[in-house]
Order: structure tokens, then C-alpha cells, then sequence
């Protein structure tokens, strides 16, 4: 899970809540409106050093989504009730097992992100046993988009932990992994993959591929690799 907020709305939010729509209508975007989502999908830091994410992330909300329908969204985003998950400890007697989460849950989060609290909070709710935290430096809330190679790091390793994948190494992808990071960044600066220059190319070379390792992507259980434990892991 990516930047997940279980609890309910705070008073300080609250008031955020109340800037953002002094000014709004159901028909047009405001400056209020503006600020708040892009604080809330980037954070402080990043909305402060990065402005063409910023210029990126503002046009996409103008051109692309109606400001009536962000606006029936946050209204039903502002009286959420908090996620009913609780961890189950032995020496507690308040946690109810069947409100403790059964699934393995990878929580991931930026370090200067809005909602790193958030994250902290979800994963102390969670079983310890199958939950694992994990973040990035030098990332706000963006972290799809900042850090894409950190992310599917972290999802590959998690993945291990579980034993799937367990076959798998990072050299033999990692030319694919700079391939993709390189294409986002000309897409993010561009806007455009119809003529990429030759500094953004590389060769993959076919054995990077190869048939022999057709188990390597299938959905039968392994034993636990051990290369990602359930720990919190800084990247």
C-alpha cells in the first residue's frame, strides 16, 4: 500500500479541509483547490522543489478531471471513518482477531511525504509477522513517479520474502530497470516517446530474457528467500 491513510479526519486537516474549499464551486477549479491537492500528492518539500511536477500535476487536474466531481470525492474522502484493523498482541486483551489484517501488506511512503505519519500509524496496526515498512529518500508523495525504480525494488523483494520470484537477480533486469527510468524521465520532460534521442537508448541483450528461466514469473509458492524479512527498510 502506497501512502495509506486508515485513520479518520483530524482537526488539522479540518482546517486545511475548510482553506481549500472557502473559495470553491461545482463548476470551477480555485487556487485554494489547487494548492491542497497538489500538497496532498507531493508534499511541502517536493511542491517547493520541483515545479515541473508541480506545472505536470496542476495541468493534468485542469485539462483532464472536473473540478464538480474532485469536489464530490474530497466531500466523501472528508467524513471517512478510520479502518477497523488492529494488531494482535499477546499481552493486549483489547485486539479482536478478526479485525487484525491476514494478508502479507508491504506500506510504502516517501520520507518528505504528506502522509509518512499515516503510513508509520497503518503499519504499527498491522501484524508484525506479515507487514513490512519501507522508505524512500529524497521522495515526497509521489512515489509512482519519483522513485519508480526504488518502488518495484522494494515489490521485488517483498515478493521474494513471500517466496515467489526467488530466482530472480538484479543484473540481469537492471538494464531494463534503467531503460524504464530513463523513458519516464524524457516522458515527464518531453511529454513525448515519438523520437527519443540516442542517450536515452540502450541495448538489451537477449539472453537478459532468456526462455530458461520461464519459472521465474510463476504463481507457485516457494519457500521464504530471506532476502526481504519483515523489517522496515529505508532505500
Amino acid at each position: 500500500m502506497v501512502n495509506c491513510v486508515s485513520r479518520s479526519m483530524k482537526w488539522l486537516e479540518n482546517v486545511l479541509i475548510k482553506r481549500a474549499f472557502k473559495d470553491a464551486t461545482q463548476d470551477y477549479w480555485t487556487e485554494s483547490l489547487f494548492d491542497y491537492l497538489i500538497w496532498y500528492h507531493l508534499g511541502a518539500d517536493t511542491q517547493s522543489s520541483d515545479q515541473e511536477l508541480v506545472y505536470m500535476l496542476r495541468h493534468h487536474l485542469e485539462d483532464n478531471v472536473k473540478a464538480k466531481n474532485v469536489i464530490k470525492l474530497l466531500n466523501s474522502f472528508f467524513k471517512r471513518t478510520a479502518i477497523q484493523i488492529d494488531r494482535q498482541n499477546d499481552t493486549s486483551k483489547k485486539a479482536d482477531p478478526s479485525r487484525t489484517l491476514q494478508c502479507s501488506v508491504l506500506n510504502i511512503t516517501g520520507a518528505t511525504s504528506p502522509h509518512k505519519d499515516d503510513v508509520i500509524e497503518t503499519n504499527d496496526r498491522c501484524d508484525s509477522a506479515t507487514a513490512s515498512y519501507a522508505e524512500f529518500d529524497d521522495c515526497g508523495g509521489a512515489v509512482l513517479i519519483e522513485q519508480p525504480s526504488k518502488l518495484s525494488e522494494a515489490i521485488r523483494l517483498f515478493l521474494q520474502g513471500l517466496g515467489y520470484m526467488s530466482h530472480l537477480s538484479i543484473p540481469r533486469y537492471s538494464t531494463a530497470n534503467r531503460l524504464a527510468e530513463q523513458t519516464a524521465e524524457y516522458k515527464r520532460q518531453y511529454g513525448s516517446l515519438t523520437k527519443v534521442p540516442r542517450r536515452y537508448s540502450s541495448q538489451v541483450q537477449q539472453g537478459d530474457y532468456a526462455t530458461s528461466y520461464k519459472n521465474d514469473f510463476d504463481d507457485k509458492p516457494r519457500n521464504r528467500a530471506g532476502s526481504f524479512s519483515n523489517c522496515n527498510t529505508k532505500f
